[in-house]
């Protein structure tokens, strides 16, 4: 029997980061979190998502100096 407790609020962001030479990098990125009483869902899911940003935003400067770093050598 599958019992659902608590409800649950979701968010998943991609990103791409084009390397070039038709090479491209894919991050994915998901986050849930279990609503309280009284959380509005939609106000939790932006909040949500602009944590997610904040990550995808650092994993994207970490491989971009890697990827300057490629194409100046070519």
């Amino acid at each position: 029997m599958i019992k659902n407790e608590e409800d649950k609020v979701w968010v998943n962001l991609t990103t791409t980061i084009n390397l070039g030479d038709y090479e491209n990098i894919k991050i994915e990125s998901g986050y849930s979190k279990t609503m309280k009483t009284g959380d509005k869902p939609m106000e939790l899911i932006r909040k949500m998502e602009k944590e997610l940003e904040s990550f995808l935003s650092e994993c994207r400067q970490e491989i971009k100096p890697t990827t300057e770093r490629r194409r100046k050598r070519r």
